[in-house]
C-alpha cells in the first residue's frame, strides 16, 4: 500500500484459508480506499483464485503479486512503461532475488528492496524502455499482464494447473504462439521470499 499509487485498485483474495489470521490481516486493511478484499467460498487453488482476480479486474491490465513479496516505490509505473514500450509486449516480469532467470541480488533480504530499487533508478539507462529482452515466459510471483492478453488467449488453465506452478508458463507460451512478447523489466526490483 505504501509503494502503490492510490489510483491503482488492489484486489486481495483469501482462498478460503483455514488460518483465521489470514482473515484478520486482510480485515485490518478495510479502511484502505483502493483495496478490495474478497473471500472464496471454497478453496479454488492458485490458478482459480488468480482467474477470479482477473475477472474482478474487469478487462483492465493486471499485476499478479504473490503475498510473500516486497515492492518499492515506482514499481507499478515502471512495469507499465515497459509493457507499453512496444505493442507486441503482453507480459512483463521485474528483477528479483528469487525468481529463476529473473534473479539478481540472491543474498538480499526484504530490507534491501528500497536500496536495490534506488540503485536501479540511479543507473542512467535511457534506452532501457526501447530495448526488448524477449523471454520464453514470465514469472508468476509478480507479473504485469496487459488486458489484450486475456482477449487473445483467455485466463490461466486452472483445469491443468489447479495448484499453481506452471500456469504462468502455459499462459505465456500461448501468448508466444500468437506472436506476443514476454519481457523483463531490468529497472524494477521486487523482493520474493518464496513459499512463505
Amino acid at each position: 500500500i505504501k509503494s502503490t499509487p492510490s489510483s491503482i485498485k488492489i484486489i486481495a483474495i483469501n482462498d478460503a484459508s483455514t488460518d483465521a489470521e489470514v482473515s484478520d490481516v486482510l480485515n485490518s486493511f478495510a479502511e484502505v480506499q483502493n483495496l478490495d478484499v474478497y473471500t472464496n467460498d471454497d478453496n479454488l487453488g492458485f490458478s482459480g483464485t488468480v482467474n477470479r482476480g482477473f475477472s474482478l479486474a474487469n478487462k483492465t491490465d493486471v499485476i499478479i503479486l504473490n503475498s510473500d513479496t516486497v515492492v518499492s516505490p515506482g514499481w507499478v509505473s515502471n512495469l507499465k512503461i515497459k509493457a507499453y514500450s512496444n505493442p507486441k509486449i503482453a507480459t512483463v516480469t521485474p528483477l528479483s532475488n528469487n525468481a529463476g532467470p529473473f534473479s539478481v541480488a540472491k543474498q538480499s533480504s526484504s530490507r534491501d528492496s528500497n536500496h536495490i530499487q534506488k540503485l536501479l533508478n540511479s543507473i542512467d539507462c535511457t534506452e532501457h524502455f526501447e530495448k526488448i529482452q524477449e523471454m520464453p515466459t514470465g514469472h508468476g510471483f509478480c507479473l504485469y499482464i496487459k488486458s489484450k492478453a486475456f482477449e487473445i488467449v483467455g485466463y490461466f488453465d486452472q483445469a491443468n494447473f489447479p495448484r499453481g506452478y506452471g500456469e504462468e508458463n502455459d499462459f505465456c507460451m500461448r501468448l508466444k504462439k500468437k506472436q506476443l512478447i514476454n519481457t523483463i523489466d531490468t529497472k524494477t526490483y521486487v523482493y520474493h521470499a518464496e513459499a512463505a
